[in-house]
């Protein structure tokens, strides 16, 4: 069975857009999702808007993409339109080694439990279509999290191990790409220790908002870390990794006063009540929205110079904690779920990176 030619490819794709009726020439985006540009009247921002029209583009064909579900089609993305159509050839090819050919094969959602297919699909979707991060005056493409990196590769490797067993000689283009390859003389056992679904060294791990801020799934955030003391909110101090804070400082440590989460100016950021729950009705009271940053509420500052810092907020004592199961503690201090039992062996490093 042979695969279509990449040109045949680009050549369909590109009579599409024509059909369509679309422009196939780059062009400024639609930031509207998450980079807005409203500024506050006399608010001075941090940094000038920058000039998207060479780097963010709009999600050409989106309709009929893979990942029209996992991204939004007015999200501006950090891949041109040539790039775009090499990259969904790539999400739809597999490779098929003649002695292993088969007439049929079922749907991989049948093969992957649910969960696992669509976070593989989400996480592939982002690191094969990155969204442009216009928050600083230099566009940017959006990093996996590496955190969100290692999850995958323990959540969703046996599974993945199965289909492998199952089918052997079938290749997914974009898992060969994204994961640690298997080599020629590599034995199946030395290859299971890899991180076969997606490579995460290099990968920028959950630093607050950092410029550019990295990706990690909601489902994959909600899920490990989710706290449940009391009514699941702390008001005076913070528990874990200060998701659960729901006091109402709003000054840092350095007694910078907090910028609204609703307004843009002086910091443009994707962290707003729209997208985030725990955010709704905060003002500018400080928050940890998305577990993003490991040590606690941080809030981004009205001052043009220093992005975000954390909040002067005290961690909860231990006593506070005597009615909660040890399974809760683990899972409030833990990054990644509590079933793992010895981080260290899968690679995962404790942090606890301060403010940039």
């Amino acid at each position: 069975m042979s695969a279509i030619p990449l040109t045949a490819v680009l050549v369909m794709v590109f009579l599409l857009e024509l059909a369509n009726g679309r422009s196939v020439s780059p062009g400024n985006t639609n930031t509207s999702s998450g980079n807005q540009t409203d500024m506050n009247v006399g608010c001075s921002p941090a940094f000038q808007l920058a000039n998207t029209t060479s780097m963010c583009h709009r999600f050409y064909n989106h309709s009929m993409s893979l990942c029209n579900r996992s991204i939004a089609p007015d999200t501006p993305l950090y891949a041109n339109m040539a790039e775009q159509i090499i990259r969904e050839y790539k999400l739809k090819s597999i490779r098929i080694k003649p002695e292993y050919f088969r007439n049929s094969l079922p749907n991989p959602a049948t093969l992957l439990r649910k969960r696992c297919f669509q976070i593989i699909q989400d996480m592939y979707c982002h690191y094969y279509f990155p969204r442009c991060d216009t928050s600083s005056g230099n566009p940017q493409p959006q990093a996996i999290c590496r955190e969100a990196c290692e999850i995958l590769n323990f959540m969703c490797k046996p599974a993945w191990l199965q289909l492998m067993h199952t089918y052997p000689g079938v290749t997914w283009y974009a898992q060969d790409e994204i994961g640690e390859r298997m080599h020629e003389h590599e034995t199946l056992k030395s290859h299971t220790q890899k991180n076969i679904l997606m490579k995460c060294s290099g990968l920028p791990r959950m630093d607050g908002p950092k410029i550019p801020e990295c990706y990690i799934p909601k489902d994959l955030l909600y899920d490990k870390t989710m706290i449940e003391i009391g009514n699941g909110t702390s008001q005076d101090c913070y528990y874990g990794n200060g998701f659960a804070y729901r006091g109402n400082v709003s000054r840092t440590h350095s007694g910078y006063e907090c910028q609204s989460w609703s307004e843009q100016c002086p910091h443009r950021h994707l962290r707003t009540p729209e997208k985030y729950k725990e955010l709704i009705g905060a003002d500018n009271a400080c928050r940890n929205p998305g577990h993003q940053a490991p040590s606690g509420p941080w809030c981004y500052t009205t001052n043009p110079l220093v992005r975000w810092e954390y909040c002067n907020i005290t961690k909860c004592p231990q006593a506070h904690l005597q009615n909660v199961s040890q399974m809760t503690i683990k899972a409030i201090n833990n990054v990644i779920p509590s079933k793992i039992k010895n981080p260290m062996q899968h690679g995962i490093k404790k942090t606890n990176s301060g403010p940039h």
